[in-house]
């Protein structure tokens, strides 16, 4: 297994006074990836800033977490919306969402654009793409329209209905 730093959530708003931290998850397995003692990474502004997770908690489909170097609520209010990383171990056969950014997508064997964003939704996961001539879709990430999925080369093959593009 090799080590990379995938992205397992985004910091939604301060949750109470004491500096805890409202999550949307990117992952399936929040306890581990959120797991008290182990080290996340903040993407705030430019900065990756390094930090452990002192309390986790699920809480209505989000994880609550504290943070030893946010201290209060006025503290956590800088970090909405900052996206969470953490150094893990891979398994190759794996698929993450942070794996499906920047890939081509074809539709039918045709080149229609590139990922910009993969999003963990309750119901399923969504891919954003940007089409080539500009304009931005959302593609539910299911079997239906998810025919293949390569990311040794970049590569993403969907078969969409009538109305996507």
């Amino acid at each position: 297994m090799s080590k990379k730093q995938i992205k397992i959530g985004q910091i939604v708003r301060p949750f109470k006074i004491l500096g805890e931290l409202k999550v949307k998850c990117f992952t399936d397995i929040p306890e581990e990836r959120f797991k008290v003692g182990s080290t996340i990474i903040l993407k705030y502004l430019d900065q990756e800033i390094e930090t452990k997770v002192l309390t986790f908690r699920m809480h209505q489909e989000h994880a609550l977490i504290t943070c030893d170097h946010i201290k209060d609520r006025t503290e956590a209010e800088k970090y909405r919306f900052v996206v969470i990383e953490k150094l893990v171990n891979v398994d190759p056969k794996r698929i993450t969402l942070s794996d499906l950014e920047g890939c081509t997508v074809y539709n039918f064997s045709e080149s229609i654009g590139v990922v910009t964003q993969a999003l963990s939704y309750p119901a399923h996961n969504i891919i954003r793409v940007k089409l080539h001539d500009e304009r931005e879709i959302m593609i539910p990430y299911v079997d239906r329209f998810i025919k293949k999925v390569d990311i040794e080369s970049s590569t993403i093959h969907c078969e969409l209905i009538e109305g996507f593009l």
